[in-house]
């Protein structure tokens, strides 16, 4: 599935956060949100726990029998601009919306180019009510619009990936500081 191994359910740190709502993430938790062929967004400033929680989100969907994939999303758009160059598209396309579960973690940290925009399209479109998909930002969704370059282009995917999506919001200060700051000061 290509995640952190060490990012579960059990080693997340819902007391750094408490704004977090644990009940909710319990709930997703038990993959249903899969089963349904729902969404899960994580949105939030840089180090509060987004990644992790997707990761450890798909662990748990895998332990249930699902298929999941976890990819960077500029990995996946560089792979698929390759496989534009080198006639793969197709299969390469087919291998993202084959699982039963998709994280696209760092969605939105530059605009989208061409055929980055038509390419993310293809995926949110095709997945739409065939598939999930987790989807990590820094970007509030007010602002996912303006990444794809292409108005109608945007409104057609969100239309479609906030349909049936969970949002889940994040504030607070980083964990990642927060072990620096400790480290500085000696305590790890």
């Amino acid at each position: 599935a290509r995640f952190s191994s060490d990012m579960t359910m059990e080693d997340f740190d819902f007391s750094f956060n408490p704004s977090i709502n644990r009940h909710q993430i319990m709930d997703l938790a038990t993959a249903g949100f899969v089963e349904r062929k729902e969404n899960v967004f994580f949105i939030g400033p840089a180090g509060v726990g987004k990644t992790h929680l997707a990761s450890a989100l798909a662990h748990q969907a895998c332990r249930r029998g699902f298929d999941v994939l976890f990819v960077k999303t500029p990995q996946l758009l560089r792979h698929l601009a390759v496989s534009h160059a080198d006639g793969s598209w197709e299969a390469k396309l087919a291998h993202y919306l084959k699982p039963d579960l998709l994280i696209l973690d760092d969605w939105g940290l530059k605009p989208l180019g061409h055929p980055a925009a038509d390419d993310l399209y293809e995926i949110i479109c095709e997945r739409y009510e065939h598939g999930s998909l987790i989807m990590t930002s820094n970007r509030t969704l007010e602002e996912w619009p303006e990444l794809f370059g292409d108005a109608l282009l945007a409104s057609a995917a969100l239309d479609r990936l906030v349909h049936h999506s969970h949002v889940i919001t994040i504030t607070g200060k980083s964990y990642r500081a927060k072990k620096i700051h400790k480290r500085k000061e000696g305590k790890l």
